[in-house]
């Protein structure tokens, strides 16, 4: 069986914080520092 091409796994886009710090990506919300509450950040 041959080898599939490389997969590339990261991905960077900016997402905004919610005040909980919560952020959301493709329907799952995940957790970040409270420092990063209601601010932009690159995921």
């Amino acid at each position: 069986m041959p080898n599939p091409k490389p997969f590339d796994g990261y991905v960077e886009l900016p997402a905004r914080v919610s005040s909980t710090s919560l952020i959301h990506l493709q329907r799952n919300r995940y957790s970040v520092p409270t420092e990063h509450a209601k601010q932009v950040v690159r995921r």
